[in-house]
């Protein structure tokens, strides 16, 4: 029942569904039938846990019989699904200020007499939603549900539940006012003495009787009737009298004896009962008080008699009943018999059962009528059976044993199982398992002699034997159509490989064309299974030309020299020496192979085995940390197969294994800082770490690249002058830690400017050994004037010098120094560094600036900044470390680059 449907339930159509209870879906239905309305309460299958619930809501609500509830009228099982239908009686849903005064007064007294019944009889009402109230024809209410009921209850349980029911429903439903009295009254009563209210009792009648209120027509009707009662008992009375006489009458009245008691005694009952008030008597029943002497009663039959007419007349009863289901199924059963097939099986199962079901009561002409009908059904299911046989065979014959199964499981589906359809389908199934064991064992084969052809086409065995492939026409035809095909093969090559050899033995010369170079004359010397060795004419020294080196023109003139016959009948057959000269580089792309019907399937499969034997070769490599022999063997799975036999996750793999050796190596055969020295190369934790160092000016032209309107030139051999920036052609950015020294001398005295630049690109920090910009020859820090050239640790943001004096903030890096003067042409060596414990400067190995203050981000690259003067720069030297995972991730790339790039 997910996704909002409704059940099937035997007897009953769904209209819609209405929505959840506490226990259950409400649904609307019609009931076959009878043809009409109903309310279905279904628990569903997901809910079995609540069934016991569910069952003692049902039968409280007959227990109660319609008293402030809607009638049971049928209730049972549909699956696993429980269901109660109900007589909602034309009941209507309550809206708030549907209900005038009176009305409200009503519907409290038709639920006290719900809670006063229930109980009664043990039973606690759960949670009674006010959507679960009806208003029923004849101004009477009654509820839906009855939730989750609690048993073993004592009457108050009941006024407290019913109190607190009242209260919920009376605000919902804007009766509130009208009915608090009546809710007080209701718990004065409860805690005065516990008992129900008295006058409530009369107001809404016994709490045995009916569900439905008397209303004004009903009170006339019984009134009519107790006027008659009365009438009948009078009119009596005054015939007796009539007819006795006065004396025998006061004779009588004053005798002693047994008669005359009990006439007295009846004329006292006739003055002071009726009918109606006499507790003691039944409806239907007759007191012998009240039968005149003269009359002879009849006495009841035997009890066996009595037992047989009640027997004789319950079974016509159930077999009125069975008549009626009968009638509603046979239909059924019949649109089963002119249908398609679907449902024969459980039909036949059905009339079976009811022919031997012992409460199965029918007339002689239906008991034949169901036989005849079963005869019928298991004809029909016998026609289609035999039409789902037959095609299943017909599938079989034809080899497709995959469409004979699918036939029969949806025969078997449709039909249901049988001793026929079940036995096809296994033997079906075995013979399908045992194709595909053969067809294995036939690859194999293929797959054997394939690699025969390569070793030594001239000595191929094309023997394939397979055990039970003779029940297998497919198979069979897969197999001779391979076979022919290797032939025609092995026939041109081995035709070709005939003329050559007398070549050979006559020392004769043959043009043979290489590619895209012309024909050369050669001299064949030698023939072997992978091509030929050769001496160019005018040559000494003989060389080896594999058959694939040979070109298309060359083995078509190959072919037609060797074979005319064969060239004028098929003169593309050449074409087909691909599949043994170009080997399995040329097999997935190769265009010829377009004329063969099997081999390209088995080649595929071939390639594949061989791939993954590759992969496995691979894996054992790395796994013994073999990374040498690893990265050329990787190289020459690339250069062997196509690049489309490659997935994207294996050639992530196969550039994951080249780069292993080359990452443990450093920066050895990488295109990167040609110019620089690697003295230092580790792994740490998450970290590569790097040291480099660039000796001379040639070398440090090669990595450090001038920025824009930046000067940068070489003096002499060792030296550069630098006027402006520069940064490093780093392919990654430097982590965590970076140190860097320059050895080099400032140009002019004014502006000394030497100055490193860490992180450049993300939050640069500037390590100045002469802070001097332009228009600048002092300024003041802290109150402090401080005069330039000086030496300093800031932000490369805060270039800007600021000036308290005028009233801006002080500077916002440690105060600078004043000393060792810079003189220009003398060799300074300035280190700047920076880390998670802080910055620091030094002059000549001298600590002049320490700043301890930490940094949010340590990433970037690294510059040199001048600030337009030109200082000289003779070496220099950096010790930084890289994140290991942009490492890999930039080796991945580098090998993706040398791995697939020709491809």
């Amino acid at each position: 029942m997910s996704g909002g449907s409704a059940p099937e339930i035997p007897g009953f159509q769904p209209l819609h569904i209405r929505g959840g209870g506490d226990l259950g879906i409400w649904i609307e239905a019609r009931q076959v039938r009878l043809d009409r309305k109903v309310l279905l309460k279904v628990l569903p299958a997901s809910e079995t846990h609540l069934e016991e619930e569910f069952s003692r809501e049902v039968r409280c609500m007959v227990e109660l019989d319609g008293t402030g509830v809607l009638r049971v009228i049928d209730e049972g099982r549909a699956g696993s699904a429980r269901y109660v239908a109900l007589d909602e009686a034309g009941g209507k849903r309550l809206s708030p200020g549907d209900l005038d005064e009176a009305e409200a007064r009503s519907l409290v007294l038709d639920m006290y007499r719900l809670f006063r019944k229930s109980a009664s009889k043990g039973w606690l009402p759960g949670q009674i939603p006010v959507e679960s109230i009806r208003s029923l024809p004849g101004g009477v209410f009654a509820v839906t549900e009855l939730g989750r009921i609690q048993k073993n209850s004592t009457p108050s349980d009941g006024q407290k539940k019913l109190i607190e029911s009242l209260r919920r429903w009376g605000r919902h439903l804007e009766i509130y006012d009208v009915i608090s009295p009546m809710i007080e009254e209701l718990r004065s009563a409860s805690g005065a003495d516990g008992r129900w209210p008295e006058n409530w009792d009369r107001a809404s009648g016994a709490v045995d009787s009916p569900a439905h209120k008397v209303g004004p027509f009903n009170y006339l009707l019984m009134s009519f009737i107790v006027l008659a009662l009365a009438l009948g008992v009078w009119w009596s009375s005054t015939n007796d009298m009539t007819r006795e006489t006065p004396e025998e009458g006061f004779s009588h009245s004053n005798s002693g004896s047994t008669g005359e008691t009990r006439e007295s005694e009846r004329g006292e009952d006739s003055r002071s009962k009726t009918p109606l008030d006499s507790e003691d008597l039944l409806v239907g029943e007759v007191d012998s008080r009240d039968v005149d002497s003269d009359i002879e009663l009849v006495q009841p039959t035997s009890e066996e008699e009595t037992l047989t007419l009640y027997t004789w007349s319950e079974q016509e009863k159930k077999r009125e009943l069975n008549l009626l289901r009968w009638l509603e199924q046979r239909s059924e059963f019949l649109e089963v018999l002119t249908g398609s097939g679907a449902g024969l099986a459980e039909a036949v199962q059905m009339l079976e059962e009811l022919e031997r079901d012992p409460d199965h009561l029918l007339s002689l002409e239906k008991d034949h009528e169901i036989h005849a009908l079963i005869m019928a059904l298991k004809y029909q299911y016998q026609l289609h059976e035999g039409e789902i046989l037959r095609g299943a065979r017909e599938y079989v014959a034809s080899d497709d044993h995959q469409q004979a199964t699918q036939l029969l499981r949806q025969g078997i589906a449709q039909l249901g199982s049988s001793d026929l359809l079940q036995e096809s389908l296994d033997h079906v199934e075995s013979l399908l398992q045992q194709k595909e064991e053969v067809a294995g064992l036939l690859d194999e084969g293929f797959l054997r002699v394939l690699r025969n052809c390569l070793a030594n086409p001239l000595n191929v065995d094309l023997t394939i034997s397979v055990p039970g492939i003779e029940n297998f026409s497919a198979l069979l035809e897969r197999q001779t159509a391979f076979l022919a095909e290797v032939e025609e093969v092995l026939h041109v090559h081995s035709k070709i490989v005939s003329m050559l050899s007398m070549l050979e033995s006559d020392r004769g010369y043959v043009s043979l064309g290489m590619g895209l170079e012309k024909s050369l004359e050669v001299r064949v010397d030698e023939l072997d299974s992978t091509g030929m060795r050769v001496t160019r004419r005018g040559r000494r020294d003989s060389e080896k030309l594999e058959w694939n080196q040979l070109s298309a023109e060359t083995r078509k003139r190959l072919f037609r020299d060797a074979d005319p016959t064969g060239f004028a009948e098929n003169p593309d057959r050449w074409q087909q020496l691909s599949v043994l000269w170009d080997g399995e580089s040329g097999w997935l792309s190769h265009s010829d192979l377009t004329s063969f019907q099997v081999i390209p399937e088995v080649l595929d499969r071939f390639v594949l085995r061989r791939k993954i034997e590759d992969l496995e070769k691979a894996r054992n490599l790395e796994a013994v940390g073999d990374r040498s022999s690893l990265q050329l063997w990787v190289s020459q799975m690339v250069e062997k197969f196509p690049v489309e036999i490659w997935s994207p996750e294996e050639k992530f793999q196969l550039e994951k294994w080249w780069s292993l050796q080359l990452g443990d190596r450093g920066l050895e055969n990488w295109d990167i800082f040609g110019g620089a020295e690697m003295t230092g190369w580790a792994k740490a934790d998450s970290f590569r770490e790097i040291e480099l160092s660039w000796s001379d000016g040639e070398k440090i032209l090669l990595d450090w690249i001038p920025g824009d309107e930046s000067q940068v030139r070489l003096l002499g051999r060792s030296e550069v002058v630098l006027s402006g920036s520069a940064r490093l052609n780093s392919p990654l950015e430097f982590v965590d830690a970076l140190e860097v020294s320059i050895v080099g001398a400032v140009t002019m005295r004014e502006r000394p400017n030497l100055n490193i630049v860490l992180w450049l690109d993300r939050a640069p920090l500037l390590f100045g050994a002469g802070i001097r910009p332009q228009g600048r020859s002092s300024f003041t820090s802290s109150g402090e004037t401080v005069l330039l050239p000086a030496h300093g640790i800031m932000p490369l943001e805060g270039l800007e010098i600021r000036d308290s004096k005028k009233g801006e903030d002080p500077l916002p890096f440690p105060l600078p120094v004043m000393s060792p003067r810079l003189n220009p042409g003398n060799v300074i060596q300035m280190v700047a560094s920076d880390s998670r414990e802080g910055a620091k400067l030094s002059l000549n190995g001298r600590e002049i600036l320490d700043y301890s203050a930490k940094k949010a981000e340590r990433s970037g690259g690294v510059g040199i900044e001048t600030f337009g003067s030109s200082v000289v720069i003779r070496s220099i030297s950096l010790k930084g470390r890289w994140d290991e995972a942009s490492w890999n991730q930039f080796l991945l790339k580098k090998a993706s680059s040398a791995l697939w790039m020709d491809k």
